[in-house]
């Protein structure tokens, strides 16, 4: 699927691996950026630590003739925007950067009914910041939330819980998700408002590509929350693909 949309798009070139990726970053755009403020995962700790760049292995494409217009492809794969959240997150501070940029989904037949969604959780991520003293609160909320283990979206006080009521809990989740992935930088990037002035500019965009083919013999690798509920009743060795877990997100505002 993604293969079809690198191919039929004549308007960019396309980067694929990673290596190419952050060089054309650092020859092109000539940054300063490090390894981690590229999209990234992080293993181990101390001397330990590696840093693994676009781990998402999504083609980015730059746009022939204008190398400061970047292009994401997003497939969607499932009916709620979970893992597209991080996708997001993820790559919020390169974004930043850029400036410059369109995220195209690519939306196959079953899941056309699912692109409000990926669209409200583009606004929520990317084009709504925090409020910074929500942010500074979330710093010793999530920390309390790891060390004692209590929901995250379900704090003691008062006054936290009602402005995650207006953050939505989707968002403040998927925060908090990554968060214990990447450390405070995640927290500190939700309350900048780079992202809102660019789509103020008509400088980034969301467009929806609708995937017409027939792709019938992936029909059931593509749906990842029918094999967490199949994989959940199969029996061992059945040959189903593993239980990813059955996660919920709540109604989003879609205004």
């Amino acid at each position: 699927m993604i293969l079809d949309a690198v191919l039929d798009d004549r308007h960019c070139w396309w980067l694929s691996p990673e290596a190419d990726k952050r060089r054309f970053f650092a020859l092109m755009q000539d940054n300063y950026l490090r390894p981690e403020d590229y999209p990234h995962i992080t293993f181990g700790s101390g001397r330990e630590r590696v840093i693994r760049c676009f781990p998402d292995k999504l083609p980015i494409g730059v746009e022939k003739g204008r190398t400061d217009h970047l292009v994401l492809l997003y497939l969607v794969n499932r009916r709620i925007p979970v893992d597209f959240r991080q996708f997001l997150i993820r790559h919020a501070g390169l974004l930043q950067f850029v400036h410059t940029w369109t995220l195209r989904l690519l939306v196959p037949r079953r899941f056309r009914k699912a692109v409000s969604l990926y669209q409200a959780a583009v606004r929520e991520e990317l084009w709504t910041p925090m409020n910074p003293s929500v942010t500074k609160l979330l710093e010793t909320c999530f920390a309390e939330c790891q060390s004692t283990g209590a929901h995250v979206v379900d704090p003691t006080d008062p006054y936290i819980r009602r402005e995650f009521r207006r953050q939505g809990n989707a968002n403040v989740q998927a925060l908090y998700r990554a968060w214990r992935r990447q450390g405070d930088g995640v927290i500190w990037d939700a309350h900048s408002s780079t992202l809102a002035d660019d789509r103020a500019r008509g400088c980034s965009t969301v467009e929806v590509e609708p995937l017409n083919r027939q792709y019938l013999q992936l029909s059931g690798a593509m749906d990842r929350d029918a094999w967490a509920k199949k994989g959940g009743q199969a029996k061992i060795g059945s040959g189903w693909p593993p239980c990813f877990g059955a996660l919920t997100e709540p109604s989003l505002p879609l205004g």
